[in-house]
């Protein structure tokens, strides 16, 4: 986002909310104070969308990456940027259809990001719905929340593993989770070529760790497009322009 606002020669300011609603509300008071044209949001609560808007007063909203719960607040003046999620829950689920192609019931370890975002939502509706339509018996023989870190996903899989339960695959919701998964399954000493390990983001350690083999399948999500998208965003909005053009 910085680098899209320099090339667009544009001022765009960024400020760390720190997981802090309030903080990130005190920011954007802060922005329609300085008398700025618009304010690029990652919201911190999907279900506080509407307080953010009100706290921005008439300056243009562009919320990215977490979608708001509400998307009834959207309108030409608040505006969402971010990848389809349930598309990347889809792929995931694909690869591990084709993978398991032989078997007719499959047991999926699913190893969820934090309850209330919209890509953990987004994502695992994508798998679960593709997973289902598939005329397959789907066991889902742990499903969990690590909230996209790999210290706790790795806690998570070592609890399945002392359960004695087998998996045909471990879908998690992004690679960091993955990553954890991985350590846990190499202290255990499985063997990955028997255990798809799914994750999301195409992370640098998430590739390497399919590069190495033992990671299966991630999928690309466009952190920079994101920015450069908002950034654009907010340029249009703020010189009265729509999006109808843009995807």
């Amino acid at each position: 986002a910085l680098s899209a606002a320099e090339e667009a020669g544009i001022s765009l300011t960024t400020q760390d909310a720190q997981n802090d609603q309030s903080k990130l509300l005190q920011y954007v008071e802060t922005a329609k104070n300085n008398g700025d044209a618009a304010v690029i949001i990652n919201l911190v609560d999907a279900d506080a969308a509407d307080a953010a808007v009100e706290a921005a007063g008439d300056m243009k909203v562009i919320f990215v990456n977490r979608r708001p719960s509400d998307t009834g607040i959207l309108n030409e003046n608040v505006v969402y940027v971010g990848s389809d999620e349930a598309v990347a829950g889809q792929f995931q689920a694909e690869y591990a259809l084709s993978k398991l192609a032989g078997k007719q019931e499959i047991n999926v370890v699913l190893i969820k990001g934090p309850r209330d975002h919209s890509a953990t939502m987004g994502r695992t509706n994508g798998v679960k719905q593709a997973l289902e339509e598939s005329g397959k018996t789907i066991h889902y023989v742990f499903e969990d929340s690590a909230n996209w870190d790999t210290e706790q996903a790795r806690e998570l899989f070592e609890l399945f593993l002392r359960t004695g339960a087998e998996a045909d695959c471990v879908i998690c919701n992004n690679d960091a989770m993955a990553l954890g998964v991985l350590e846990a399954g190499r202290s255990a000493g499985l063997d990955f070529s028997d255990l798809p390990v799914l994750g999301v983001d195409a992370t640098a350690d998430g590739c390497e760790a399919i590069s190495a083999g033992e990671m299966a399948f991630t999928v690309y999500q466009s952190g920079k497009g994101q920015g450069e998208a908002a950034v654009e965003m907010a340029i249009r909005l703020a010189g009265g322009g729509d999006t109808k053009d843009m995807e």
